[in-house]
């Protein structure tokens, strides 16, 4: 079945919806995250590396200096890990926006046991756990190790966790694994790093272009890169090979305001680290410095913006919380608001995360109200909606 909407039926109830252009939405849009409260406020976010950089940042409302996120992810076959149609995760990475990355940068701030962390930080954490431990796995099998080596090496670099920017003391060092230890700066961190995994489906991407893992095929270079470039709003990424053998894509962001709940934007690459036609073995599912050059941070340009019913800020909730995961909200004490695009072609849609087509349990009758979803949870959502954009 599909529907095309001008109005979507929310659960809480049936308001019209607005946009903002992204200038008013910079401001509107970083509020408080469903997880994490009392954080420093960030009344207009500045999108991380500018190209022209302002005195006296605040680091806590830019990610300075390591500005460009890399999203990592591997295809693991000795030993075979993950599902047999997906990639796993590697990590999430601040890199220098003038290439390089600082690594290890706080050692009071370590944590050696991440899913006690994280179970301490959210009481709805588990469903997040449970993800990683299918998703975010380790060749010796100590998935919590390599938890913690990401967190360690990479999260502590991220300026926008830094403990000065949560107001209620959350992420003060206080190191420990005890599960009496809040570590909201852990939970968002890794709650971020899955949300970006999730949006990028490389296993999808190249069996829709017949690149699908063998051990006799090879396949070209052009040909990886073009399926991937969607993903990437057509810009290349970071293939990595093993000899031959394709292991590992970089994906890259910028990111607007702090890192959790913030929206991201694709960013392009200079160099890249890639290799001549390899093989993609069959199985289931750092490296050198590269210049990433800094894009234009012009709002006034941008097709971007969020929306709003008449009294509160609307957003899809992060997939990963059980309160919800994908529905579409508007609540005045949501705290975040989702960015979105509109997409020209053709009819005017309302695009988020590069789709246009989201899913609903079933068509409404006169007065009933059915939630809006941005998946269609394994099938179960039968019912497609588009919800088409115009001006009034």
């Amino acid at each position: 079945m599909f529907a095309t909407a001008l109005y979507a039926l929310i659960s809480s109830a049936i308001v019209p919806v607005y946009a903002s252009g992204e200038g008013r939405a910079a401001a509107a849009g970083y509020q408080r995250p469903i997880l994490s409260t009392q954080e420093q406020t960030c009344p207009n976010p500045q999108l991380s590396c500018p190209t022209t950089t302002t005195p006296n940042v605040d680091t806590c409302c830019v990610n300075s200096p390591g500005g460009i996120f890399l999203q990592t992810q591997f295809w693991d076959t000795s030993p075979s890990l993950g599902p047999a149609d997906s990639w796993t995760i590697h990590g999430l990475w601040p890199d220098l926006c003038n290439g390089g990355y600082e690594a290890s940068c706080d050692s009071s701030r370590d944590v050696t046991d991440i899913q006690a962390a994280l179970l301490s930080a959210s009481s709805s954490a588990s469903e997040l756990v449970d993800f990683m431990s299918e998703y975010w796995l380790s060749l010796n099998g100590d998935n919590n190790h390599l938890w913690s080596h990401e967190w360690n090496k990479h999260g502590t670099c991220v300026s926008t966790l830094e403990p000065a920017c949560y107001g209620d003391g959350d992420g003060d060092g206080n190191t420990s694994s005890s599960n009496t230890t809040s570590r909201k700066d852990v939970l968002d961190y890794f709650t971020r790093t899955v949300e970006l995994y999730r949006t990028r489906n490389t296993y999808d991407a190249l069996a829709s272009a017949n690149i699908v893992p063998s051990t006799e095929h090879t396949y070209a270079l052009r040909d990886l890169q073009a399926a991937l470039a969607p993903l990437q709003s057509g810009a290349n990424v970071t293939i990595r090979c093993d000899g031959r053998e394709f292991r590992e894509v970089w994906y890259y962001f910028r990111v607007r305001g702090p890192l959790r709940n913030a929206p991201t934007f694709s960013a392009s690459l200079k160099k890249e680290e890639i290799a001549d036609d390899g093989e993609y073995g069959s199985g289931s599912g750092g490296g050198d410095s590269i210049f990433i050059p800094a894009e234009p941070d012009n709002s006034s340009k941008s097709n971007s913006f969020t929306l709003a019913s008449r009294y509160a800020p609307c957003a899809f909730i992060p997939p990963v919380y059980q309160r919800g995961g994908g529905l579409f909200l508007c609540e005045r004490k949501l705290g975040i608001q989702s960015l979105f695009t509109s997409c020209k072609s053709g009819l005017y849609k309302l695009q988020y995360l590069d789709q246009t087509t989201f899913f609903a349990d079933k068509i409404p009758d006169k007065w009933d109200k059915v939630g809006i979803y941005s998946d269609d949870k394994g099938g179960e959502r039968t019912v497609q909606v588009e919800i088409v954009w115009q001006s009034l």
